[in-house]
């Protein structure tokens, strides 16, 4: 049986990393934006830099 590192949906072969901008005058609600990123499917994990103001998402490449 394989040992899946990932999320569902998500695997190393599409794996990509994106970096998001939080505009300042939203930190007030970072707690409720990372728990709706989060819950998106494909998404592997997400994390915020308070010092930078960054989400930083790990999610699967969208091919065609």
């Amino acid at each position: 049986m394989s040992e899946n590192k990932h999320r569902l949906g998500v695997s190393e072969t599409n794996l990509v990393v994106r970096h998001l901008k939080l505009a300042p005058q939203n930190l007030g609600q970072v707690g409720d934006a990372i728990k709706e990123i989060d819950n998106i499917y494909g998404l592997d994990g997400v994390s915020f830099d308070e010092k930078t103001q960054v989400f930083v998402a790990a999610d699967r490449k969208l091919t065609q």
